[in-house]
């Protein structure tokens, strides 16, 4: 006699079992819980995330210049939604819209940092920037070129 025949079935099994319920409603859960941040729009980054893109931007100029030998600057425009890094002297950099890094983004005020082939700043400076009425300030020390965000 077979184990079929032992539990008394007869015919087709029909529907699911409980395990194949249970783990389909995990998956849509574990979906679900991933796309409400893209459905809702609030998936974006935030003013600390940002900071840190703009912070990451001046390191990579300053090492653009140690690279090159030569002089790299950047420069942030007050009020405007981007600025240009990696920028050779006479020349022109790459461009960064502060709107694709975060939607809404402001540069606070204007400042242009350049860097020696020593990785050097010319000058500190401090440039802010803001993102739905709170502010971040991105500080360089001048002598050492050290990018703090406060």
């Amino acid at each position: 006699m077979t184990m079929r025949g032992a539990l008394g079935r007869i015919g087709p099994n029909k529907g699911f079992t409980i395990i194949e319920l249970t783990s389909v409603m995990v998956i849509l859960a574990i979906l679900s819980i991933s796309a409400y941040p893209v459905i809702t729009g609030s998936g974006g980054p935030g003013l600390s995330e940002s900071a840190e893109v703009v912070k990451s931007d001046i390191r990579r100029t300053q090492l653009a210049a140690m690279t090159a030998g030569s002089v790299r600057s950047i420069a942030f425009t007050a009020g405007s939604a981007g600025y240009a890094y990696e920028i050779p002297a006479g020349g022109t950099g790459i461009s960064r819209d502060s709107g694709s890094i975060a939607h809404g983004l402001t540069i606070g005020n204007g400042l242009t940092i350049s860097f020696n082939s020593l990785g050097e700043p010319a000058t500190g400076g401090q440039v802010s920037v803001a993102l739905q009425g709170v502010s971040k300030t991105i500080a360089v020390a001048p002598f050492t070129g050290m990018v703090t965000i406060q």
